[in-house]
């Protein structure tokens, strides 16, 4: 993917130059979130604690239960830069729409990370491709090691 780079906090990624970026944080998590101009968002979270990626997803997945009692939950797991990941894709009703959350954990070495994008189903065939070539652009470096491709 071509446009803007965004390089700080140790990673690093491609996103559309029209899309809005916004950094926020503290010395537990750093989140960076990636707005569109529909209501969708991508977002990465960096944890230097590197909290076991089960409990990470947990509790991401409680807070969207809580708010959405009769949400559908997909579980896979996989492996992204050679590190074990767990995803989840949630499918809940928002504003009488239905919506896809898109949660994505894994622990390096250095930090636990979790990925997620929200979006409208009407938006899917626009973002999901676009939020996926941002993941894919994704480089997390731990030292010489390059966690994420």
């Amino acid at each position: 993917m071509n446009g803007e780079l965004y390089q700080k906090h140790g990673v690093c990624f491609r996103y559309p130059g029209a899309w809005e970026v916004d950094e926020s944080g503290d010395v537990e998590a750093i989140t960076v979130t990636l707005s569109t101009a529909q209501t969708g968002f991508w977002s990465i979270t960096i944890m230097p604690d590197r909290p076991r990626p089960e409990d990470v997803m947990e509790t991401s997945v409680s807070a969207f239960a809580e708010s959405y009692p009769e949400m559908d939950r997909y579980s896979t797991t996989g492996k992204l830069g050679g590190h074990p990941y767990l995803k989840e894709e949630l499918e809940f009703v928002c504003h009488d729409l239905i919506s896809t959350a898109e949660l994505l954990a894994i622990r390096t070495g250095r930090v636990t990370i979790l990925i997620m994008c929200q979006y409208y189903d009407q938006e899917e065939a626009d973002l999901k491709p676009l939020f996926a070539a941002v993941t894919n652009s994704l480089t997390f470096d731990a030292g010489d090691e390059v966690i994420i491709n």
